[in-house]
């Protein structure tokens, strides 16, 4: 009875060795592919835009077209290609309007950064950067997604610079009472807390390579845009997997970390009027984030919170989209379209 045991032991230490020799070989294999993909991809990426120097890193800013009214495009957090991401938008509006986008650090050819992301930071530097590249104010912002937020600060605090905004389903400062509640009492963190919280999932999905088993870079639908060529789509995956192999060392990531300052930033933000800028509001229809962001009825509570902003504003037009969270991306051609409408009747 007892060697029956041993052997029993023996077998079950036999089968669990194997799975650890066979885990460290499948960890081994996914690191060494992830790291070749990245040097043959990193050949697929050739800068696009110009270089301006701020705070001591070069910001890349890209320029089309030639109109007088300037649409400056502002890139939602996690958005890794920010060029290509709005080129299926912008390329439709490049031959009335000068088309600047901007890539703040840690996205798209822009420089990573030291130190925190807050609002006020990533605005000043963005104006910084447009200065530098010689576009001149005033701007039609375009913001998607949580650059709204800075939309709406920059036209809070410098109002003769923006003409008017377009939101590409983008944040508005009642999604703060949702999701954190009371501003001021929301639980903040440290870079280096957000790092420890995160180091394991990190290593696994990041350092590892993991991503590449999910196909990531497909989540961004302009990656497999037919109004990008083969070429562009595949310097946006390229790009999109540099950007996951470093996610959570980049500025990038920094920005979603509520530290102190950027409570203040956020508080100053909300308690702020409105700015009674033009504004036409893009509205999608993505239940699945909107649920995972909001909660129950996510969806209902991010078209609520946009009529209460539009009610708020003297020349408001809101347009609900039955598409993905990306609107320029996915509905290019009826996004193109109401903003020229709306811009010619406005201005």
């Amino acid at each position: 009875m007892l060697n029956k045991i041993r052997r029993l032991i023996l077998r079950i230490g036999l089968v669990i060795l194997t799975l650890l020799l066979l885990f460290a070989a499948f960890i081994a294999t996914l690191c060494g592919y992830n790291r070749h993909m990245l040097a043959k991809e990193s050949a697929l990426i050739q800068h696009q835009g110009q270089y301006v120097e701020i705070d001591g890193a070069n910001m890349n800013i890209y320029t089309e077209g030639s109109g007088d009214q300037t649409l400056v495009f502002m890139a939602g957090a996690n958005t890794p290609a920010v060029i290509y991401d709005f080129k299926p938008l912008f390329s439709l509006l490049s031959d009335t309007y000068r088309i600047a986008v901007i890539e703040k650090f840690g996205y798209g050819y822009s420089d990573d950064i030291s130190g925190e992301r807050t609002l006020s930071t990533i605005l000043r530097q963005d104006r910084e950067a447009l200065e530098k590249a010689g576009i001149p104010a005033p701007y039609i912002l375009c913001p998607h997604s949580a650059s709204g937020l800075e939309a709406i600060r920059w036209a809070q605090l410098y109002p003769d610079e923006v003409t008017a905004i377009i939101g590409l389903d983008m944040a508005v400062p009642e999604q703060f009472d949702m999701q954190v509640g009371d501003i001021r009492q929301a639980q903040t963190q440290t870079p280096e807390e957000a790092e420890s919280e995160n180091a394991l999932f990190n290593f696994w999905l990041y350092d590892m390579g993991a991503y590449r088993l999910f196909r990531f870079a497909s989540v961004f639908p302009a990656s497999e845009s037919p109004r990008l060529t083969d070429a562009e789509q595949a310097e946006y995956k390229a790009i999109t997997y540099h950007w996951y192999s470093r996610f959570y060392q980049t500025a990038m990531a920094r920005e979603g970390i509520l530290t102190d300052a950027q409570r203040s930033d956020m508080t100053a933000l909300h308690d702020a009027p409105e700015p009674d800028v033009p504004t036409l509001l893009f509205v999608s229809d993505d239940a699945e984030m909107f649920s995972k962001m909001l909660g129950e009825n996510g969806l209902q509570k991010w078209k609520t919170i946009h009529e209460n902003y539009a009610a708020g504003l003297t020349n408001a037009r809101l347009v609900q989209l039955q598409c993905g969270h990306y609107v320029h991306a996915e509905e290019p051609d009826a996004v193109s379209a109401e903003i020229r409408n709306y811009l010619n009747e406005v201005l």
